[in-house]
């Protein structure tokens, strides 16, 4: 078994003429007909023509063994192999190399250049999808294009509906950039060779053992050095530039986040209608693609740099992330909540007889940390009157009927 490394489509129309790494190669060693045989430090590796489910052709290379090399091109040609040192990871879109001094690059193509045209059905799913922010999520796909480096927040499209359209932002994403898109699930996460994090984006559909999972996201996000484990292949350390997306039909408790997060751009997806739908709208969609990567390469990013991950957090606030850190709370905080709505008063209360009130489930230590670090209330020590009206001297907390960090009384 080996290793499968997939080029573009316009390469594999033009592995019968020539592959570039082979240019060097006297034809009396590789005519048209013989395998491409290259080696990449210790590992031969061999161009095979291969097809996906819709007979659309692209190269690919196969990792294989010293013997079977020779098999191919006979041992007498085996030192005459075309040769590089090794792998590197190089993204660009205007400039891209596929050797890099002497290095095979790992990032892929384009799978089609940029021309002009127009792209209305894109429009359509931009629109539908993202209202209001259609323009953000433009900047966002134009970053990608001209900054490929640059880091970006996790785009997290939710709705409880299927066919809302999550799926097909990320296949339209996989039409413009090709083989640098990838779709991953959390066996990818788990496993120990993480070729996720090669990926100019990765889309998750769905994500369990979250709190581990985001972790491995921030770790590969924020990292200035990650090593790239791979199957058959040499290890490769170098700097990531992964962007993540997340497909879930959990709008609530998909992922963990707080008020200090800001990575994330959660949009809630709104459902399809049948005025909607549009057949055959994946093919229409791909077929926009090079007037769409036209748009991206000409026109200009309207939101403003304002941070590591370009957006500032007020750019990418929304209500859908609002929900999620509510949901994120803990669930002493959301008792002390459902508790204080109940009473449904503005009034005082210590430590103590919040304990009571929420049914003594859980430690003062527990309470006063979801009050302080959560919900953001202070106790400073005061003479108050306790919510029976009798006076009385301590540290109470106060409660405004709802809000759900209020300061103090009116």
């Amino acid at each position: 078994m080996g290793i499968i490394e997939k080029a573009s489509v316009e390469e594999a129309q033009t592995l019968e003429n020539t592959v570039s790494c082979f240019k060097d190669v006297p034809d009396s060693k590789y005519s048209n007909n013989s395998p491409k045989i290259r080696r990449v430090g210790t590992i031969f590796q061999q161009s095979v023509m291969s097809h996906d489910v819709e007979g659309n052709p692209h190269l690919e290379w196969l990792t294989i063994n010293r013997e079977t090399a020779k098999d191919l091109i006979g041992k007498d040609n085996i030192s005459q192999t075309p040769y590089f040192s090794g792998f590197c990871i190089v993204p660009s879109h205007t400039d891209y190399r596929e050797i890099v001094g002497n290095q095979i690059n790992m990032y892929h193509p384009l799978p089609c250049q940029p021309d002009a045209g127009k792209h209305p059905f894109t429009d359509i799913l931009i629109n539908r999808v993202f209202g209001k922010d259609a323009e953000k999520f433009w900047d966002y796909l134009t970053i990608l294009y001209k900054y490929p480096l640059h880091s970006l927040p996790v785009l997290c499209l939710v709705s409880k509906e299927n066919h809302s359209g999550k799926s097909t932002v990320g296949n339209l994403i996989k039409d413009l950039f090709g083989e640098n898109i990838g779709f991953y699930g959390q066996d990818d996460l788990n496993s120990t060779f993480n070729i996720w994090i090669k990926s100019l984006v990765a889309v998750f559909e769905e994500i369990s053992d979250t709190k581990r999972a985001l972790n491995k996201i921030k770790a590969a996000s924020t990292a200035q050095s990650i090593t790239l484990n791979q199957k058959y292949l040499p290890q490769i350390s170098y700097r990531p530039f992964v962007k993540v997306i997340i497909l879930s039909n959990n709008e609530e408790s998909f992922i963990q986040a707080n008020e200090y997060d800001i990575r994330y751009w959660i949009v809630r997806v709104p459902p399809m209608t049948k005025q909607d739908f549009i057949p055959d709208f994946d093919n229409k969609l791909r077929s926009e693609a090079p007037a769409v990567l036209y748009t991206l390469s000409t026109r200009d990013i309207i939101t403003p740099c304002s941070s590591r991950m370009w957006f500032a957090p007020e750019d990418i606030a929304t209500d859908a992330l609002e929900v999620v850190r509510q949901e994120s709370r803990s669930e002493c905080a959301k008792d002390i909540l459902i508790w204080a709505e109940e009473v449904g008063e503005n009034f005082y209360a210590t430590l103590a007889e919040i304990r009571e009130g929420i049914g003594n489930r859980y430690t003062l230590a527990e309470i006063k940390k979801a009050l302080q670090g959560e919900l953001k209330k202070t106790n400073p020590q005061r003479r108050y009157k306790d919510r029976w009206g009798n006076e009385r001297n301590g540290k109470p907390y106060c409660f405004l009927c709802g809000e759900d960090l209020p300061e103090q009384l009116e």
